[in-house]
């Protein structure tokens, strides 16, 4: 978030995030790590921060219905990050980090990109995939596919447990500035 243009922005960017974390029962430090280093890719790109943000939440619903670790999570972020960077989709990225992290990601790039997963490898062999046209497809392909189902999946005990931590964490930190006031 430290990336944002205006403490406005930046006061934006944190309700999106505690909202999403809230919603999806996710860590509120990882979920603000990955996204920090998500925008700041996205810097000098055409991807605005509404695209950033819709990527975002895609792949977080995602991570959220399929159980992924944090680690994964952080994974799955890191080769988009990687591909913003870059400008375009490379094989390294897409095959060996993406597929690896985001179960079943190869197939949803394809299907946001509307060919075969054949056929966009071999697209990708010829650098013709920028990375700022198919990502917000991609975000939104998966917030399609999984976008309800996270409702679901944030009733859990793992979720409820991420809600809890993150509602400790708050308390810690009012706490700390209400004994900084006296």
């Amino acid at each position: 978030v430290a990336v944002s243009g205006s403490s406005k922005e930046a006061g934006t960017q944190l309700e999106f995030l505690r909202g999403m974390s809230n919603r999806l029962g996710i860590d509120f430090i990882s979920l603000a790590t990955n996204f920090r280093n998500f925008q700041a890719a996205a810097i000098g790109t055409n991807v605005t921060s509404e695209k950033v943000q819709r990527i975002f939440v895609g792949v977080s619903e995602a991570a959220r219905v399929m159980g992924l670790s944090n680690d994964q999570v952080k994974h799955a972020f890191l080769a988009l990050e990687q591909m913003m960077q870059k400008g375009v989709v490379q094989s390294e990225e897409l095959r060996k980090q993406w597929a690896n992290a985001m179960p079943g990601g190869l197939h949803i790039f394809s299907q946001a990109m509307g060919v075969s997963v054949q056929d966009m490898m071999e697209m990708v062999k010829t650098g013709t995939v920028l990375s700022e046209e198919v990502l917000p497809k991609v975000g939104d392909a998966l917030h399609q596919k999984f976008g309800q189902a996270a409702v679901a999946a944030a009733d859990t005990a793992i979720a409820s447990f991420a809600r809890f931590a993150n509602n400790m964490r708050d308390v810690s930190v009012a706490t700390g500035n209400a004994i900084l006031t006296i």
